[in-house]
């Protein structure tokens, strides 16, 4: 049994002991019955359902699954009309084989799932009992997070790739849902989300002992890295450094004079070399003395630097003290979660190595213990260790151990600055096995080789539009940084997944800033993890391919290919990916065709006829799917560019594919009009379903959409006049 759920298992045992003996239960299933419970998987997931002997007697129902090269998901699932007491435990036997993968058990209510989730779990091979609490099913999902946990019609078990995948089984038997009776224990504080315990400890300290993300105050941070992704750091607004995805920080602070500074009494700001470059630091002014950070990573991934150099700014000298702390939580804050928890970043070892020091994060279920040394080009006056939130002692040759791997050391400096005097000291971060190279060298190679590689195309703009070139530039070099070899990735942390929205425009930009590899590298890439069917995946990340459907993603990957095609016309190429085209669009038309339907030309729901069924690809739709006008515009521009690919190559498929855009270009018009009479608007909607007003979603439709011909123009000028009063009346 996983530390989780043995901690339910213990804490509803706790509960319930010395108590009465348990009323009846409210469901009782022996899973004796196989037929009430359908195994089945997402796109490309084999799953079923069979019977299997039980814990005992009789028998139970297993999930099989195997997720091969995808992503996705397998369950089995039980209808059942179902009223819940107002506190009840959901129990079970359970068993199984695989790898460790997310198991999750929820109880859906309409289009609303509450749900209880247990990352990277691996199953017990005896049979093992399970309780879980109400306490314990969070609101997974649905138009109303505050909906109250009341009546079900369904309960799920289910299987989530995560970093296991592979083939496996889960069998349940003997389950239950009783009224729960007694008093539960509460958690203790070592079994609390550490980032909780965080923020209760920041919260009772002055401003600027802890970052500001903890103080529920948003942070800016910007990414440096190689070229590749092979190193991706990131330095905050504030000055401080994580060296890697998920890892410490190391953070400045000053005293001058006697007199402390931190980021909260400081004059602060950000730049970037010439301008433009991913070489960031952060300036301090503390009274007359100033401190400038600066993040340097190598292009080639080998290592990082972090720079911190003094400056006298006065006309007498200075008693100047430089504390450089390691501590255990990122730069990534603890409000990011999607791919990766911000936040908390668990150091279970300190020790001091030469000039600096080994950092060790403890084992974990996804990885064993992992040791870090940080360099320092000078050896610090003092080190000093300690938990967080507890006393900080000298650090010999002792190693410090935290059992609650909150670990934290601090590097202290202490300088005579005379006038107009410098100082600087560096640390470096090396990956395993890499040379340090000098500060000089190393920044010098930086700035040459991000220089070469951002001017492949020259931008000439007046002075005052500067900072427009700039920005495009920066904005090239964040492509290449975040990128994973082929992998194009809006983000390192969070949003560390590739999604082919966020790649056909990144290749786009990489087509017009002069770099046509990356972007066909990441065009074939992608190909490699399209469905079967034709359909194509939402996002692809380590698990594979994500079979969540959202039904822009078919027009986004023709768009890609077509520009390929517009910029470098090889036709070898294009017939190499024709084939995925063509699967793309096929699978449009069923989409399509599924709308297309006598019931939808009634006057109540002729705003759906002919247009791709409802999708979450527009995020303010996740509560519920909507017939959202963003995957029908991104549809049309993918209609659009398989006809011009089609014709490019002669294909036999040609007139099919041209009349099938004529037909759905008309029928998104007929659409977009019957939503504003029906719900007398008379702007473009965001979703034919709603009626609602989203201009920003609106705009694909003009550009890379194309699509200003098929709109209204009275409605296209409402619709932004409208977002122009409302967006002057908020900054009003």
């Amino acid at each position: 049994m996983s530390g989780v759920w043995r901690l339910v298992a213990t804490l509803s045992s706790l509960a319930v002991l010395g108590a009465a003996p348990s009323p009846a239960p409210v469901l009782s299933d022996g899973m004796d019955t196989l037929a009430l419970w359908r195994g089945e998987g997402s796109d490309s997931v084999a799953a079923t359902s069979e019977a299997v002997p039980g814990d005992g007697a009789g028998k139970a129902v297993a999930l099989k699954y195997d997720f091969g090269r995808v992503s996705g998901y397998a369950f089995m699932r039980r209808k059942v009309a179902l009223v819940l007491p107002e506190r009840f435990e959901l129990r079970f036997r359970l068993r199984g084989t695989g790898e460790r993968n997310d198991l999750q058990v929820k109880l859906t209510a309409g289009d609303t799932v509450y749900w209880k989730t247990s990352p990277n779990y691996k199953p017990p091979a005896e049979w093992t009992e399970v309780r879980i609490p109400s306490s314990e099913i969070a609101f997974a999902w649905g138009p109303d997070p505050a909906a109250k946990l009341a009546a079900i019609d369904g309960i799920e078990f289910v299987v989530a790739r995560n970093r296991g995948g592979g083939a496996g089984r889960i069998e349940i038997d003997q389950l239950e849902i009783v009224v729960a009776s007694g008093v539960a224990q509460p958690i203790t504080a070592k079994q609390a989300d550490p980032n909780a315990a965080l923020f209760a400890l920041v919260k009772a300290a002055p401003r600027g002992a802890y970052p500001r993300a903890f103080l529920n105050e948003q942070p800016y941070w910007t990414l440096a890295g190689s070229d590749g992704g092979k190193m991706a750091a990131l330095i905050s607004e504030d000055g401080a450094i994580e060296p890697f995805k998920g890892g410490f920080s190391i953070e400045p602070a000053l005293t001058v004079q006697g007199r402390r500074y931190t980021w909260a009494n400081v004059q602060s700001r950000a730049m970037l070399a010439d301008g433009y470059l991913p070489v960031p630091s952060v300036e301090w002014k503390a009274g007359d003395v100033k401190l400038v950070t600066t993040l340097l990573v190598d292009p080639r991934g080998e290592g990082l630097r972090a720079g911190f150099t003094l400056t006298n700014r006065s006309k007498a000298t200075r008693l100047v003290g430089l504390d450089l702390a390691v501590r255990p939580w990122q730069v990534n804050p603890p409000a990011q979660f999607l791919s990766q928890r911000g936040g908390f970043s668990p150091i279970a070892e300190i020790a001091r190595q030469g000039a600096g020091l080994t950092i060790t994060s403890p084992a974990t279920n996804d990885a064993p213990a992992v040791t870090r040394t940080i360099t320092a080009s000078t050896v610090p006056d003092v080190v000093t260790t300690g938990d967080v939130g507890g006393p900080f002692s000298p650090l010999g040759t002792a190693t410090l151990k935290s059992a609650q791997s909150r670990a934290s050391a601090v590097l202290s400096y202490r300088f005579t600055l005379r006038p107009g005097a410098s100082r600087s000291i560096s640390l470096a971060v090396p990956r395993e096995s890499a040379a340090i190279t000098p500060w000089p060298q190393l920044q010098a190679a930086t700035l040459s080789y991000w220089r070469e590689r951002l001017n492949r195309v020259r931008v000439r703009v007046p002075a005052a539009y500067q900072a427009v070139a700039d920005t495009m530039r920066s904005t090239l070099a964040q492509i290449l940084m975040s990128r994973e070899g082929p992998m194009l990735k809006p983000g390192t942390r969070s949003y560390d997944r590739a999604w082919i929205r966020d790649g056909a425009m990144m290749a786009e930009g990489l087509l017009r800033m002069g770099s046509p590899a990356e972007a066909g590298h990441f065009a074939d890439w992608y190909r490699s993890h399209l469905f079967d069917s034709g359909k194509v995946p939402c996002c692809v990340d380590f698990r594979g391919a994500d079979p969540v459907p959202e039904n822009d993603s078919q027009g986004e990957y023709i768009f890609l290919i077509a520009e390929l095609h517009r910029y470098k016309a090889d036709r070898a190429a294009l017939e190499a990916r024709w084939p995925s085209v063509l699967g793309a669009w096929q699978h449009m038309e069923r989409l399509r065709a599924s709308t297309r339907t006598p019931a939808n030309l009634a006057a109540e729901k002729r705003m759906l006829y002919g247009l791709m069924p409802p999708s979450i690809s527009h995020e303010g739709y996740s509560a519920k799917p909507q017939y959202s006008l963003w995957d029908d515009f991104w549809a049309l521009r993918g209609y659009r560019d398989a006809a011009f690919l089609a014709a490019q190559l002669k294909a036999p498929e040609a007139d099919a594919i041209a009349a099938s855009r004529d037909q759905f270009a008309a029928d998104l018009k007929a659409a977009i009009t019957a939503s504003a009479a029906l719900w007398r608007i008379d702007y473009i909607p965001g979703a034919t379903s709603l009626g609602d007003f989203d201009a920003t979603s609106t705009t694909v439709a003009l550009d890379p959409g194309g699509a200003r011909g098929d709109l209204d123009p009275a409605m296209l000028e409402a619709t932004f006049e409208r977002y122009w009063r409302e967006f002057t009346a908020r900054r009003d």
